[in-house]
């Protein structure tokens, strides 16, 4: 006796439970700070952003994020999932055109993009290149450069380039990669680094710049680069890409507020001449001089003016500290396109403001702005005011009370 064949369901019975839970997501005021860069990227475009996805997404998010979008009637995000664009956008399109034709079922009127290849023959490449990557600047004012190019003879190539904000290109690297392990890469890294999407072009410019830098501080440029840079296709852009980006005009206080953003925790003084100021808060801290703490504090702010001072005398450092800022003024902004942040300036134009506080030449009027002050003291902080052992004088109390929030210094 014959049994009879059942077709099995290629659909698992856990795809439909996942999808409902993703709509509920996508639907919910807040994400939470654990959601992978897939679940980032699909809350992204149904909050206007427009960023490539960093990778292919699965069927459930695809339906999910189709069935929120025709929910809420963005007719916008689906014609621009449906026009296609990286491969990794490519498995959306079909999904986004069903989503198109219920809007337009249900008396929305939208347009329905054709799905077309381009012919073969015309020279057009279907599959554009995808997007490139650049991260934020560590402890050393050094940050990486991600470039895929197409290859002539299939796949990509990645141009790889570590930057430093003051001397330019340091290292420089390139090789053939798959575009799937290229999305692998591109996945590994923002999940371990803050880094934004950028296009290529961009990230031409980045490198590029990074390269005329460091002939201007008469460094060498890496091997590799010379090798490579031929095969780097030219920029069409004339200036630093964060120029655009309308300045805020808001209070100086307000730009203190950029220190406790995770993209400009990087940005601190060299370890040896933060140390010279910490030496000198110990010399006064422990001086016989210093008839209490007031005292001790007065002078401590009188030598952290004259760190300042010294410090952005030097042009190149004030040089490098635009630079830092204007770089990440611009990864801020792409990372908004992905992410709308919230009404308010955003940290793109406060960054772009700051950076206008180091294109002068007055030293003495920068290092009495408070953002600049900030820079050394989130380092090494100042310790609280205290009351004076002196009754007589002002704001006098009695004494021997500890210094609060005074720096401890340890021997090394």
């Amino acid at each position: 006796m014959s049994r009879k064949k059942t077709k099995k369901n290629k659909k698992k019975p856990s795809d439909g439970a996942r999808q409902q839970k993703v709509r509920e997501v996508l639907a919910a005021e807040a994400l939470a700070e654990d959601a992978g860069v897939m679940m980032r990227w699909a809350r992204a475009v149904t909050g206007g952003g427009r960023g490539e996805p960093p990778d292919e997404p699965d069927d459930a998010l695809a339906a999910a994020l189709v069935d929120h979008l025709v929910d809420v009637g963005d007719g916008e995000a689906l014609t621009w999932l449906a026009e296609g664009g990286s491969s990794e956008r490519k498995a959306l399109v079909k999904p986004a055109r069903a989503g198109l034709h219920r809007l337009r079922s249900r008396g929305v009127d939208v347009d329905v993009p054709s799905g077309r290849s381009a012919p073969l023959g015309t020279g057009l490449d279907p599959s554009p290149p995808p997007p490139s990557l650049v991260s934020v600047y560590d402890g050393r004012d050094q940050r990486l450069i991600w470039l895929a190019e197409l290859n002539p003879e299939g796949g990509l190539t990645l141009f790889q380039a570590r930057a430093s904000a003051r001397v330019g290109l340091l290292e420089f690297h390139s090789g053939p990669i798959g575009r799937k392990a290229y999305r692998q890469l591109v996945r590994e890294v923002r999940e371990n680094l803050r880094a934004a999407q950028v296009t290529p072009d961009v990230a031409r410019w980045y490198i590029r710049d990074a390269a005329e830098r460091a002939e201007r501080a008469e460094r060498g440029l890496p091997d590799a680069y010379l090798r490579a840079s031929g095969h780097i296709a030219e920029t069409t852009l004339q200036r630093h890409p964060a120029l655009s980006i309308e300045p805020a005009s808001a209070p100086a206080q307000a730009l203190l507020s950029l220190y406790d953003a995770l993209e400009l925790r990087g940005w601190v003084p060299e370890r040896e001449e933060a140390q010279r100021l910490l030496l000198r808060y110990q010399e006064i801290q422990t001086s016989q001089l210093m008839v209490d703490e007031n005292q001790r504090r007065s002078q401590m702010v009188y030598a952290s003016e004259q760190w300042l001072a010294r410090y952005f005398e030097d042009a190149a450092r004030r040089e490098a500290a635009r630079q830092v800022l204007l770089d990440t003024a611009h990864l801020c902004a792409e990372l908004d396109r992905e992410t709308p942040a919230a009404s308010g300036p955003s940290r793109a134009a406060l960054l772009a403001e700051a950076a206008l506080l180091f294109a002068a030449d007055d030293v003495a009027a920068l290092t009495r702005h408070p953002f600049v002050r900030r820079f050394i003291e989130r380092v090494i902080p100042l310790p609280a005011a205290m009351p004076a052992t002196d009754p007589s004088l002002p704001g006098g109390g009695g004494g021997g009370a500890a210094p609060g929030g005074g720096i401890i210094i340890t021997g090394s």
